[in-house]
């Protein structure tokens, strides 16, 4: 759903497919796809189809209100040849609905019946079935209606349908927000209703209903933002109010309503922005305005800005900023990089998807991950030849490109067969995989998830500790479909 405020802006950058819709007759909602642009009544009669990563601006000029939404929307019945901004028909909607999410050897499966199937490592408890053994076949929690879910190292955390908060698995610093530091092994109830979660390491994040931001877990750089460097083992209100929310190592990024960009945790490669290198225990103003989408790295950051400019900050040591050099930044600094779409996040790497559907790329290559034809690194942004792209999987060091088209391209690392090519060689080029009608994915480490259209799953890659879900412990470099069942 998105509320609105009477006669205030709502910005609303949807982070899948999704059906907007007016229910309410009479009822003056309006929207324009531009900050400059006309703005167009929201009838009761259409739905508003927005892609993935666009933007849409909202507001009623009656009264407060709450749209309805439909997540996962890839197609629409009678609407096959409606623009980016187009207008759907209220029937026939065909959903896709299966989503990959995974650590380094443990992967979450939420089916498009909402179940939460798990295979892979579970040596903390991390998968939630109440054990703590590894299962090397996709195995149901019994968790239902799940709507998202986000992980560290070794735990998870979901938020169901009717935005209630279950965590399990690691718990040393408190980071599942429980009260103590207890390991658990099954999904448990936090008590907390919220509307986003986000997890980094050994810390947790709540976006309530009301926007405000909680955090729990490890605070030894101030990145709970709640003004100390003390840990906590319950969810604490930071008093922030938030329109986003994004977690890198040792700091944490928000966006207020206005659009301005805060920040506090670890800040000694600058990545926080703020004009020096000492970390901050409280939310601090970058000064950065007019922001629509953010990534992080290991230790830099990146903001994509309503014009579609993009500005970076932190560590430059493999040229991740693309600034032209290798010079760490401590202040947000224009790449000159404009007409940008999306971002995609990546560890001393930044890509971005272009208004044209591209893809470009610099910093770390040095296993050709970035699929320029060498292993050079690279310290600006370079066109990595790659047209027509939908998505991009990612994690390590091979990099997959889902295209228009659902076929699927990888490049890079390869020592486990993760790039289903048929062997175990480095590839430095965008390369075809064969694979077709690819919706989403997920990369383990040296490893591939992928699920298609009928919702089938299909894996290659590394599999030591069971984390394709085949049954067994034997690496794949081909694409096999595994039984979910």
């Amino acid at each position: 759903m998105i509320k609105l405020t009477k006669n205030k802006v709502c910005v609303h950058v949807p982070e899948k497919d999704v059906l907007i819709k007016n229910h309410l007759q009479g009822l003056n909602v309006e929207y324009t796809t531009s900050p400059t642009g006309d703005w167009l009544p929201l009838l009761t009669s259409v739905n508003l189809l927005i892609s993935k990563g666009k933007t849409i601006y909202l507001r009623c000029t009656e009264s407060d209100t709450v749209l309805t939404t439909v997540n996962n929307i890839t197609k629409t019945v009678n609407a096959s040849g409606l623009p980016v901004w187009g207008v759907a028909i209220d029937e026939g909607i065909v959903t896709f609905g299966g989503k990959l999410i995974s650590t380094e050897y443990s992967v979450f499966l939420i089916k498009d019946d909402k179940t939460l199937w798990v295979c892979g490592e579970n040596y903390d408890g991390q998968l939630g079935l109440g054990h703590e053994n590894n299962v090397s076949v996709f195995t149901d929690t019994g968790i239902g209606d799940v709507e998202d879910l986000v992980v560290d190292e070794s735990n998870a955390m979901l938020i169901k349908t009717d935005g209630s908060i279950w965590v399990t698995g690691s718990n040393t610093s408190g980071q599942l927000g429980l009260g103590g530091i207890s390991t658990v092994n099954v999904f448990t109830d936090t008590g907390i209703i919220g509307k986003k979660i986000l997890s980094g390491p050994y810390r947790g994040h709540i976006v309530d209903m009301n926007d405000i931001l909680w955090s729990t877990g490890n605070n030894n750089q101030g990145q709970l933002g709640l003004g100390d460097i003390t840990e906590r083992d319950v969810f604490t209100n930071t008093g922030v109010v938030v329109r986003d929310v994004f977690v890198a190592e040792n700091n944490t990024l928000v966006v207020k309503a206005d659009g301005s960009l805060w920040g506090c945790g670890d800040n000694e490669d600058g990545q926080l922005g703020v004009g020096d290198n000492l970390y901050k225990d409280t939310f601090t103003n970058t000064n950065v305005t007019n922001v629509k989408d953010v990534t992080m790295g290991e230790y830099h950051s990146v903001v994509l800005k309503v014009d579609n400019s993009i500005w970076v900050t932190g560590d430059n040591e493999k040229g991740q900023l693309g600034l032209g050099d290798f010079l760490a930044k401590n202040i947000f600094t224009d790449t000159g990089m404009g007409d940008v779409e999306r971002l995609v996040p990546w560890k001393n790497q930044t890509l971005v998807i272009k208004n044209d559907k591209t893809l470009w790329a610099t910093g770390n290559n040095n296993k050709g991950q970035l699929g320029l034809g060498h292993n050079d690194n690279v310290n600006v942004f370079t066109d990595t030849g790659m047209t027509d792209v939908k998505d991009v999987v990612v994690l390590l060091s091979h990099l997959n490109v889902i295209k228009t088209d659902k076929t699927l391209w990888t490049t890079g690392r390869n020592e486990s067969g993760q790039l289903g090519l048929g062997h175990n060689d480095d590839v430095n080029v965008f390369t075809d995989t064969g694979m077709s009608n690819v919706e989403t994915g997920c990369t383990p480490w040296y490893a591939t998830i992928i699920i298609k259209s009928d919702n089938s799953v299909w894996a290659v890659g590394n599999n030591e500790e069971g984390t394709l879900g085949f049954g067994d412990a034997v690496n794949r470099n081909v694409y096999e479909e595994v039984t979910v069942v």
